[in-house]
């Protein structure tokens, strides 16, 4: 897994630097410069090569050819102990002046790689630095030796041995970052969603580890105006974390609408390969978001590790109409509406009123009604996608009310107050069928006739009897 991985993390070059070193009679030897270069490597990101040990070539060939590694006195004193402990042995020669190393041949280089990555290389015999820039990072001038190369974006690169060129291939990779959402059910989606003023929206960001990470990384999530955070929801790979936890893992700042956590080195190096970190949290629509806009109501969480920054935004979109009142020919104030979700009975939306007009509010008092004004009209927002219905409450003065709810359609993506101009009539309106006026005349017609017959009866009866 990971541990396996970061045993490969730092790379160990060697005599490959040393090959065109020429040399007098006496056997020492002036060495050309040698480069390091970096391949494949990560931008920003600075990679570091400690020189660990001195090298020397006699300048033979086969069998009389001799290589040695060494460090002098003054330099073992100072990272000798290192070294050792890493893997290394050494002999001292018979002046004590030079400490050879005397098990190259059997080192495992994994294990020594995985010792030296977490090493204090602060006396290292030499150490140069490059940055990466367009995918490589190259040391230059450097003196032949064995060199330790690592980077901040973590530490896994692989050795191609050349001639006076150690090539190295940068295996690190960033750990990367996305950020999804929903309302309602299991599915998170990248959105933008479609909702109301009040609404919970509970948002979801996976970090997912990249190889050879081993530093600190920090997230910072950021909400708009729009977008109010529910405190006590934060959750952290699915267990509940407090809003100020400090841990040996991560610390969480909160402040407003923004949210920081920063993962330690330790935990970042801990995880395995691929391994995720999964941070959950809910945050409420509230009545400043913005309208008709689907990318308004803006998410975004960023990620810095080392040298590299990433990011990644939701959205959330609500939504309004504008309603007007006429007479067919010029617009009326003076009407009242309650809004409902069905165009009979349903339930009544409740509404709060601010400077800009009506927004939802499951808070509200059911007694607030839209107030209608001649030419503006009434806006009401916060509204998601779907059909709502108008009821007339109160009619402008002379004009007869509505009978039946005024529907209003909202639909996704509108970039626009949906309006609806809802007209009254003047005059007096008869009963409709089924009403009580039609009813009674029905009924008292009815008794009128009755009763003429009745009285035409006994008139007759009246006459034929005084005859």
């Amino acid at each position: 897994m990971k541990k396996k991985m970061k045993m490969l993390a730092a790379i160990l070059l060697s005599s490959v630097m040393a090959v065109s070193a020429s040399v007098t009679t006496l056997g020492t030897m002036t060495a050309q410069a040698a480069s390091i270069a970096v391949q494949n490597v990560v931008d920003g990101e600075t990679y570091t090569a400690y020189k660990i040990l001195n090298y020397r070539d006699n300048g033979g060939t086969g069998e009389n050819r001799a290589v040695s590694y060494y460090l002098s006195a003054a330099e073992y004193t100072a990272i000798g102990s290192v070294l050792e402990t890493a893997g290394f042995s050494f002999t001292a020669s018979s002046d004590g002046s030079e400490y050879f190393v005397d098990n190259g041949a059997s080192l495992d280089a994994e294990a020594v790689a995985e010792a030296l990555s977490s090493a204090d290389l602060s006396n290292a015999l030499g150490t140069a630095t490059a940055t990466g820039a367009n995918g490589s990072a190259n040391f230059s001038g450097l003196g032949t030796g064995y060199y330790f190369v690592t980077s901040s974006a973590g530490s896994l690169c692989a050795l191609h041995e050349d001639t006076d060129i150690a090539n190295v291939v940068e295996k690190n990779t960033i750990p990367t970052i996305d950020k999804t959402e929903k309302t309602t059910g299991d599915e998170y989606v990248d959105g933008p969603l479609d909702a109301n003023i009040g609404d919970t929206v509970h948002y979801q960001i996976v970090i997912t580890d990249g190889i050879g990470t081993n530093a600190e990384l920090t997230m910072t999530d950021t909400m708009t105006a729009g977008l109010t955070y529910n405190a006590g929801t934060l959750k952290i790979n699915g267990t509940a974390v407090a809003d100020d936890a400090d841990t040996d893992n991560w610390k969480v700042t909160v402040s407003g609408r923004t949210i920081t956590i920063v993962f330690s080195s330790a935990y970042m190096a801990a995880l395995d390969t691929a391994g995720t970190i999964t941070v959950t949290y809910d945050a409420t629509i509230n009545k400043d978001a913005v309208i008709d806009n689907a990318t308004g109501n803006e998410n975004k969480v960023e990620m810095v590790y080392s040298a590299q920054h990433q990011e990644d935004t939701v959205y959330v979109a609500t939504y309004d109409f504008q309603v007007f009142k006429t007479d067919g020919t010029a617009f009326l104030d003076g009407a009242e509406f309650k809004l409902y979700d069905a165009e009979t009975d349903g339930h009544q939306i409740l509404l709060s009123k601010d400077d800009t007009g009506y927004y939802l509010d499951a808070n509200g008092n059911a007694s607030t009604t839209i107030d209608i004004n001649a030419t503006a009209g009434c806006n009401v927002r916060g509204l998601a996608p779907g059909t709502y219905y108008l009821e007339e409450v109160v009619v402008p003065n002379g004009y007869n009310k509505l009978d039946t709810r005024e529907a209003v359609t909202i639909t996704t993506g509108a970039a626009a107050a949906v309006e609806i101009t809802v007209e009254n009539s003047k005059g007096t309106t008869l009963p409709t069928t089924g009403g009580i006026g039609t009813t009674i005349f029905y009924v008292v017609g009815g008794s009128l006739v009755g009763l003429a017959v009745v009285l035409l009866i006994t008139k007759r009866r009246m006459n034929a009897k005084e005859k």
